[in-house]
């Protein structure tokens, strides 16, 4: 198909004041040819068209022996081992006709090579040609491309040359100085003046070898004053926005220089502007196009097309690698433009609230443009007219986005905005429960409130009677020493209700083990236990139980033969169940030879805990010296009895008894227990201090007190009064707010206590506006998609997994669901199917292996 694209008649007449208007034809591909006559008829047109056909059959790419394949000029010296051989695939690109001060290279190319350039900074051009056999002629000119280019010459040689040397003379030639004239004719000199340039200007060099051997030569740019060697980055310089108006999906701009056509794709560059961003979806160099290698001004096409007024930027992308003829690489950056098409600009205004079931009123407001608009808004059916400026929602029972697109039917510009009427309050009720409606003294009860109906926005206050307990979280927990009463309000911003809840509390017994007995080795004795307080009747449990004779639930057992001294423990529970302190006697086996039986009290401690090892020593002589040694420290001892120690680590303790007669040797082993360890930090946010991280104040962040390697039943006591391993941390909205959280974490099997605290610092300026994705990147897996419109989700690796447990808890911190899966290799994909579930957030608390991740999620 043959098109005419651009009259460039405005730029040719820069170059020749004859010339009326330059034709662009492109012919099925990628070549272009600029056919320049002051007038032309169809007929000529046509012809010539077909006479451009015929070309296109032979044309060939541009070697280093044409114009257009020019060698770029980037270093000082060229070494050229062996001369070119005739003229490329573009011949006769000089003419042959003319004399000097025009054109001197009566012979046109002739076995010739080409070199470019452009001036970095002005001066004087030199240089020299020093034929490797000096006997050897070669010729040359420099012509000059700022106001025409490579296929201008034949028509323009004049015009463009600068310099010309067609001396028959051998040997070395150049603008070296040596001479005062520009232009030598075939009894000229070989030498010409330098060359004057100026900083921006581009120039070709072509070096004939009329001698046509092979012995080649050495190009010299030394002796020039200019700086021609390019090492500066090209970069964007202009953009024309003259022409551009509604619809308009093409753009014209500037390099600060020349850049290889190879180097140059549509993905190197960006476009954006107040609609967002447009897809460049190609690009056009007129040089390129027919064959150039290097070319200054593009145009780009794209979509959407340009609708809206404002600021857009164009913008080189990393890693485009776009070069100059030099290797420099063109700067990642952008260049500004601002497009004023007396646009439409719509304002829907703030977001607003009503009621359960009401309607309201949007209200509008379009600046600019004609006046003359149509309107669209959408969901249409969720409104009485959406084809008018302020329209009027239908009753609403949930909150619903609405958007608007205007369009100017004078400029065919448009503008799009949005708008959220919001659903507030509502029908509301509460529940109020505990797990335990009566329990023993010190016990912990788990009380609960659960709302329905209303906003959905919840703000909940405990208080008790007996009072001192107070809560502001849904679900808190409480250890009541006496019956108590606890009193909840729930307010969702529009209704408030009260609850309660009654707690009946059991006093508990107190056991006694009797007074300590002594009694001679090889002898049993009669334990006395009793109990009070409580309800009776109690029952009894002493321990150990195998050395107690006959049963041993019964307040006086008797125990078996002692042949060393015992320690025996005692436990009560009354008739409501509830268990007394453990009490302990010491029953003293005496007499006989000498002996000892440490012991420590406590017999167990935690890290950082001390006890006291004691030797009860018996027999003998009576009159005992002690030494103590340790299995963990070597430079430990001690030399008495009763000595409180404080060890690190389980460590066992050596006793060596002397009495001044003989030696026994014994030993105690005291166990340490580790502190619950307790990390706070949630994983994802930016800790800004010690102990401090930072949240949207939209963010629910899930604090974990544990460790999957903790035994079942670890105690969590939060200072909010929850007792779950896992408390969930969240504001109401408020700009900023500070909350503190401590958590102290009871291992039910050592005892051991340890406690914790973090701040969290919920900001309106950590939120990120907009985002309607919620990613999982660097994790070992993904989780798609997030949100889902079904309450499916799909979690995703190619990463092997050996463990890979998932939990589902609720915003409130309830446990919904459980998968565990095992070795997981090459690719794989799980399903957590949670269609059943009503629309909102959800948390994934995620063990992949030994590593644990919290992803919030969410169904719409």
């Amino acid at each position: 198909m043959l098109r005419t694209l651009k009259k460039y008649g405005e730029k040719q007449e820069t170059k020749n004041k004859k010339l009326d208007v330059t034709y662009i034809i492109d012919i099925f591909g990628p070549h272009m040819f600029f056919l320049t006559k002051p007038k032309f008829n169809m007929r000529q047109i046509f012809t010539l068209a077909l006479l451009v056909i015929v070309n296109l059959i032979y044309a060939q790419v541009p070697t280093d022996q044409d114009c257009l394949g020019a060698i770029p000029v980037c270093q000082e010296i060229y070494v050229q081992e062996n001369s070119y051989s005739g003229t490329g695939n573009y011949p006769n690109e000089i003419p042959t006709s003319g004399s000097c001060p025009g054109n001197c290279m009566s012979s046109g190319e002739k076995n010739d090579v080409w070199y470019i350039f452009t001036v970095q900074t002005g001066g004087d051009l030199g240089f020299n040609i020093t034929p490797n056999n000096n006997n050897d002629d070669y010729d040359w000119a420099v012509y000059h491309l700022d106001q025409y280019d490579c296929e201008d010459l034949y028509a323009h040689i004049n015009e463009m040359q600068v310099s010309c040397n067609w001396s028959g003379t051998r040997g070395l030639t150049g603008p070296n100085g040596n001479s005062n004239y520009s232009c030598q004719s075939a009894g000229g000199s070989p030498h010409n003046a330098l060359i004057p340039v100026n900083e921006g200007e581009t120039y070709v060099i072509n070096i004939s070898n009329y001698s046509s051997t092979q012995y080649g030569y050495t190009l010299d740019f030394s002796m020039s004053t200019a700086e021609i060697y390019d090492d500066v980055a090209p970069e964007l310089d202009y953009i024309y926005t003259d022409d551009v108006q509604c619809g308009t999906a093409s753009l014209t701009f500037d390099f600060t220089e020349k850049v290889l056509c190879n180097s140059v794709q549509a993905n190197d560059f960006t476009l954006s502007g107040p609609g967002g961003e447009h897809t460049i979806t190609s690009i056009f160099g007129e040089a390129c196009s027919v064959g150039g290698q290097m070319e200054q001004q593009f145009m780009i096409n794209f979509t959407p097309a340009i609708y809206e007024s404002g600021e857009y930027f164009l913008t080189i992308k990393q890693h485009s690698y776009i070069q100059d003829a030099c290797g420099n690489i063109a700067s990642t950056g952008n260049i500004s433009f601002t497009v004023d098409l007396n646009s439409p600009t719509a304002d829907t205004g703030e977001d607003i609230n009503i009621g359960y079931a009401g309607t309201t009123l949007i209200d509008a407001t379009i600046n600019g443009g004609s006046g003359n608009f149509d309107y669209d808004w959408e969901p249409a059916e969720m409104l009485i007219d959406p084809t008018i400026e302020d329209p009027t929602t239908v009753n609403l029972t949930e909150s619903t986005q609405y958007f608007i697109t205007v369009l100017d039917n004078a400029s065919n510009c448009m503008s799009n905005d949005d708008v959220w009427v919001n659903v507030v309050g509502g029908p509301m009720s509460i529940n109020v429960s505990a797990d335990l409606l009566s329990i023993c003294s010190g016990e912990q009860i788990n009380l609960d409130v659960l709302p329905s109906g209303g906003s959905g926005d919840y703000l909940y206050s405990w208080t008790s009677d007996p009072p001192r307990f107070v809560s502001d979280i849904q679900s808190p927990s409480a250890n009541p020493e006496v019956t108590t009463t606890y009193f909840v309000e729930v307010t969702d911003g529009y209704t408030t209700l009260n609850g309660q809840v009654a707690i009946t509390v059991y006093e508990t017994p107190l056991a006694d083990a009797g007074e300590e007995q002594t009694i001679n080795v090889g002898t049993p004795t009669t334990l006395d236990g009793s109990a009070s307080g409580g309800v009776s009747p109690y029952a009894f449990w002493w321990e150990p139980a195998g050395m107690i004779n006959g049963p041993n639930d019964v307040p006086g057992p008797q125990t078996v033969i002692l042949e060393e001294s015992q320690l025996y423990s005692l436990v009560v529970t009354d008739d409501h169940g509830c268990p007394s302190e453990v009490e302990t006697v010491l029953i003293l086996a005496e007499g006989g030879a000498l002996s000892a039986y440490p012991q420590a009290d406590p017999p167990e401690i935690c890290i950082g805990q001390s006890t006291v090892i004691s030797a009860n020593a018996l027999g003998g002589g009576g009159s005992y010296t002690y030494s103590w040694t340790s299995s963990t420290d070597p430079d430990w001892s001690a030399a008495m009895d009763g000595v409180e120690v404080s060890p690190e680590e389980t460590t066992t303790y050596y006793l060596e008894l002397n009495d001044g007669f003989t030696i026994h040797e014994t030993h105690i082993i005291v166990p340490v227990h580790a502190l619950p360890e307790i990390n706070l930090a949630p994983q994802g946010y930016v800790f800004i201090g010690e102990d401090t991280v930072v949240a949207c104040v939209n963010d629910t962040v899930v604090l974990d007190a544990g460790n999957d390697e903790d035994p079942p039943d670890m105690l969590y006591s939060w200072s909010n009064n929850w007792a779950e391993r896992y408390m969930i941390a969240k504001t109401n909205g408020n700009w900023v707010d500070w909350q503190t959280h401590a958590v102290e974490v009871t291992n039910p099997y050592t005892t051991c206590v340890n406690n914790a605290s973090i701040t969290v610092l919920f900001s309106y300026n950590e939120c990120e506006m907009g985002t309607t994705e919620i990613k999982s990147d660097g994790y070992p897996f993904k989780v798609l998609p997030n949100p889902s419109n079904d309450g499916l989700f799909y979690f995703e690796s190619e990463k092997s997994l050996d463990i890979l447990d998932i939990k589902v808890y609720s915003v409130n911190g309830a446990l919904l669901m459980e998968k565990s899966y095992r070795n997981l290799d090459g690719y794989w994909r799980k399903s957590i199917d949670l269609t059943g579930f009503t629309e909102g957030m959800y948390f994934f608390l995620i063990r992949a292996d030994e590593d644990t991740y919290s992803l919030r999620v969410i169904i719409n």
